[in-house]
C-alpha cells in the first residue's frame, strides 16, 4: 500500500484531534455504560434522560463508545500508520462526531460547555480532511 502524502502538519493535527476525541469518548461512553444512572463520575442528571427515548444513559454511552470512539480511533491509526484511507476516516471521524453532538443538542439542548468545543471539533476534522488533497 502507497503512504499517504498529505502535509505533515495537517497529519499531525488530524491525528491529534481524533486522539482527543478517541480519549474522551472511550471515558465518557465507558462511564455512561458502566453507571447508566448518572455517569459515575461524570455526574450526569438523570432528568436529561426524561422525555428521551432512551431510559438511562446505557445506550447513548454504548453509541458513543463504538460509533464515535470507534471511528476516531480507525482514523487515529489510519494516520498514523499513513493508510491511503486515512482522509476518509478522518472525514468519517468528523462526521460521526459532529452528527453526535448535533443530535445531542438537538435532544436535549445546551447543557455542557463541552458540546461546542465538541461541535467545533467535529468541524475542524471535516474542514482539515476535506481541505488534504494528498494521497
Amino acid at each position: 500500500m502507497p503512504a499517504v502524502t498529505a502535509p505533515r502538519a495537517t497529519r499531525w493535527i488530524l491525528a491529534g484531534l481524533s486522539a482527543f476525541v478517541l480519549l474522551g469518548a472511550l471515558y465518557g461512553g465507558a462511564c455512561l455504560a458502566r453507571w447508566p444512572r448518572d455517569g459515575g463520575p461524570l455526574r450526569m442528571p438523570a432528568e436529561w434522560m426524561a422525555g428521551t427515548v432512551f431510559g438511562s444513559y446505557r445506550i447513548p454511552g454504548l453509541i458513543l463508545l463504538v460509533a464515535v470512539g470507534g471511528s476516531s480511533g480507525a482514523s487515529l491509526a489510519a494516520l498514523l500508520l499513513g493508510r491511503p484511507w486515512a482522509r476518509a476516516a478522518a472525514l468519517a471521524a468528523g462526521a460521526v462526531l459532529f452528527g453526535w453532538i448535533s443530535a445531542q443538542v438537538a435532544i436535549l439542548g445546551l447543557v455542557h460547555p463541552l458540546q461546542p468545543i465538541l461541535g467545533a471539533t467535529g468541524l475542524a476534522l471535516l474542514g482539515l480532511a476535506a481541505w488534504w488533497r494528498g494521497g
